[in-house]
């Protein structure tokens, strides 16, 4: 096995994914490469400290955990105000303001208003529509009237 190919298939080497033929053969170019041992050996010794496990902690250790817990919050100043005082408060204002906001958009945005066909738009401008209506309806332009309408040549 060649020294690059022997070096990418060091990780799948490691994580004991190598079919045998491979392996035999990354494990015999591992026996005279210095480079490829000490690249292994530091992945062993970086994943063993990566995924040590954890310490359990013993009953005192937990104890003294939830002590220190405790002891802050009863140090953190509780503001239980009520009535209108709470009302103010971001956790309602906040939403009382976003839903005001949409229903405002909701109902002053004019619902009612359709939509104008732009032909219609067209005739609107042209004097009830007489010159589109008769271009329109007679016969077909030629290629030089359909330049001439479109440039505003009639």
């Amino acid at each position: 096995m060649e020294h690059n190919e022997a070096s990418e298939a060091l990780w799948e080497f490691h994580d004991g994914e190598l079919p045998p033929r491979k392996r035999r053969a990354l494990e015999c170019h591992l026996s005279v490469c210095c480079e490829c041992r000490q690249t292994l050996e530091t992945w062993r010794r970086t994943v063993s400290q990566l995924f040590a496990p954890e310490t359990l902690q013993t009953s005192t250790q937990t104890a003294a955990f939830v002590q220190r817990i405790m002891s802050r919050i009863e140090e953190t100043p509780q503001s239980r105000s009520s009535g209108w005082a709470r009302l103010w408060s971001p956790q309602w204002l906040v939403p009382a303001f976003a839903a005001g906001l949409a229903a405002t958009v909701f109902f002053v945005t004019p619902g009612s208003r359709s939509v104008q066909d732009p032909a219609e738009t067209l005739m609107q401008q042209d004097d009830g529509g007489t010159d589109f209506l008769s271009w329109l309806s007679g016969p077909a332009p030629s290629r030089g009237d359909a330049f001439s309408v479109m440039a505003g040549e009639q």
